[in-house]
């Protein structure tokens, strides 16, 4: 309710509430008055007036440039100021009136009877309303319950408190855990449940998951929503989509929406839709206050009003500028957009090439192309022009001569600017060395390398497919619909819609029957055959006949088969190590492989036998720790008062 008539405060000021309106107000320029125009109890000079519900009062601002300065109060109906006109909002709650001042750049709130007494003094971070009683925090984050008349009631360990469903109760609110507390400040229990609900007269809670996390012989057990292991033992632990580090079971960090990590000392920060960064340590190196932020290289990039600086692992700003644009740092330096134009800055911040350029650029070998009011040219790491801006294009710069294009015309120069080569015909790098593109050469098309040792092309000529040698001698003519590359000797070709193998001398080794191959791979072949998925030898012989709806293999010779949506696991002779009926297979080694079927998790070994039953709501691995993260829900809830 606060927030309401703070939102009409200061962003409706001159439109009054859709309520019956019992004072006569008037405007007059734009601004309000008590009374009539004929017959004003007060001048126009109020950007607002807002009638208190069942009271005569009326809330009014009085028109100030700034909405940040404390100009509201309260007025009769006659126009004698009750409560003066010194705070910023005022808004009627609880028979009394909550409101705020600007005081040294921060708002601070209090509490004032309609008799403009104090109830609570203007130094709280905020206060709400709870029921009858007042929930007021400090400016040091402190939660305390007040009464009406603005005695304290307790203390409470919570970063917020709400009503339940039961007069005389509260519940608390902490990190995303939820607690239990009467209206005369007896702790029922502290922040620590998912939820807390009252059921045939008993409250009864939901704890949060367990987990145990299993490193070599080490088995730690925790309490948490989710977590994840970041580094060195440190914990980001998540309850209710809330975040911070823990180690040693010694809280580090502040909480947060999100806690990303980007490398093993720094992680980057969420809270509502601002980014910051903070250390393992959880010390903050970047405040959560930045439109957005990301990390390369120990380097943070962050963008507020809408542009970009640059920070060290530290916090400490590097660049002088603002930027509209920094990209990733190749050979030292970073490209940089500031009004349009593009620029290069080094890793201490400093604008080492002006933004002047029309586009980024790459740095190879000390050198990079770029464009210069729409002309290419070759600039080094000072900015020093290389190669003149000249050119429409140039193609290629890897070697101790550079290719360009001007208009039609395709050039081969030297970096002292001698003309190597000229032709209309596009000239590219092949081998080292340059070579020009004649028409002639346009009808051959080399479409992919052959991973066995004599490197064979796969070519295409009038619309069929063969192989030519590295010397350009034909080696399989071009009678093919399709190939693919030669892998342990054999090459799948396709005829008449249909896939086969050839071997090197271009022998039908597997005939061709399939709709899908795959190549080679450990002797065996992936092939579909009447929309089912199956495995062949080299001899075309099936290893694993084709009734599966897919095939993927992964590590050490084991297959996924998936079927009618269940999976299982078979090994390379064909043998059953898991049968299809599992809902999820998550192989990670020979000795642990994840199994799940209807929402419960196990791991299992290459054999089939159970090294962990399947009694878990979640089994995740971390490979950069290897450990297992095993969780379980709670079974029931448990009855707390």
């Amino acid at each position: 309710m606060f927030y309401k008539w703070l939102l009409a405060l200061l962003f409706l000021p001159q439109i009054l509430f859709s309520q019956e309106i019992k004072s006569a107000f008037y405007r007059e320029n734009d601004l309000w008055g008590l009374g009539s125009a004929n017959n004003p109890i007060t001048p126009a000079t109020y950007d607002t007036l807002i009638e208190v519900e069942n009271s005569t009062d009326i809330i009014a601002r009085k028109h100030k440039a700034s909405y940040l300065v404390n100009t509201t109060g309260v007025v009769s109906e006659k126009g004698k100021a009750i409560i003066p006109f010194e705070y910023l909002t005022i808004a009627p709650q609880n028979g009394a009136f909550l409101v705020s001042q600007w005081v040294n750049g921060e708002t601070r709130c209090g509490v004032l009877s309609s008799s403009n007494d104090p109830i609570l003094s203007i130094r709280f971070k905020s206060i709400k309303p709870i029921l009858n009683l007042w929930e007021a925090v400090s400016q040091t984050g402190e939660l305390k319950l007040y009464d009406q008349s603005g005695t304290v009631i307790c203390g409470v360990d919570a970063d917020s408190l709400s009503p339940t469903n039961t007069n005389n109760y509260l519940y608390s609110y902490k990190d995303g855990k939820v607690g239990l507390l009467t209206t005369s400040g007896t702790e029922i229990s502290p922040p620590g449940y998912v939820k807390i609900d009252k059921i045939d007269r008993k409250w009864m809670a939901t704890p949060y998951p367990t987990w145990e996390v299993i490193q070599g012989k080490d088995t730690l057990h925790y309490i948490a929503d989710s977590i994840r292991i970041w580094n060195n033992g440190t914990l980001i632990k998540g309850y209710r989509y809330l975040y911070y580090l823990e180690k040693n079971n010694e809280r580090k960090s502040q909480t947060y929406n999100s806690i990303r990590p980007t490398n093993d000392n720094l992680a980057i920060t969420q809270r509502n839709k601002s980014f910051g960064v903070i250390s393992i340590s959880g010390r903050v190196i970047l405040p959560t206050k930045f439109q957005d932020v990301y990390e390369t290289d120990g380097l943070l990039y962050a963008k507020q009003n809408n542009h970009w600086s640059l920070y060290d692992s530290l916090g400490t700003k590097k660049t002088v500028f603002t930027y509209d644009s920094i990209g990733t740092a190749t050979e030292g330096l970073f490209p940089i957009l500031r009004k349009g134009k593009w620029g290069f800055m080094n890793r201490q911040g400093v604008e080492v090439i002006h933004c002047i350029y029309d586009t980024p650029a790459v740095f190879k070998n000390g050198k990079s192309v770029i464009r210069y009011f729409g002309r290419e040219g070759i600039i080094d790491l000072e900015g020093n022009w290389v190669v003149k801006p000249l050119y429409n294009a140039i193609i290629d710069y890897s070697y101790d001569f550079y290719i360009a294009r001007l208009e039609e015309q395709y050039f081969v120069k030297s970096y002292l600017g001698e003309i190597i080569y000229f032709s209309t015909n596009p000239i590219v790098i092949e081998n080292g060395s340059f070579k020009e593109i004649k028409p002639e050469d346009e009808t051959k098309t080399y479409v992919g390398l052959s991973s066995d040792e004599d490197n064979w092309n796969i070519i295409f000529v009038n619309g069929k497919y063969g192989f030519e040698g590295p010397d350009g001698l034909l080696k399989v003519t071009y009678r093919y619909d399709s190939l693919l590359p030669y892998y342990e000797g054999l090459a799948a070709f396709k005829l008449r819609g249909k896939w086969g193998f050839i071997d090197r001398y271009e022998q039908i080794v597997v005939q061709p029957r399939f709709s899908e191959v795959s190549s080679f791979s450990n002797g065996l072949s992936k092939v579909k055959k009447e929309g089912n998925y199956g495995l062949i030898d080299k001899r075309g012989t099936f290893v694993l006949k084709p009734n599966y709806d897919d095939l993927k293999h992964i590590k050490n010779k084991v297959w996924l088969a998936t079927q009618q949506d269940k999976k299982g696991l078979y090994n390379e002779r064909g043998a059953v190590i898991l049968h299809p009926l599992l809902d999820n297979i998550i192989y990670i080694s020979d000795e642990m492989i994840i199994v799940v079927k209807n929402n419960k998790y196990g791991v299992v070994d290459s054999n089939g036998a159970s090294i962990l039953p399947r009694i878990y709501d979640f089994i995740g691995y971390d490979s950069d720790h290897n450990a297992l993260l095993l969780k379980r829900n709670p079974e029931k809830q448990i009855r707390i008062h």
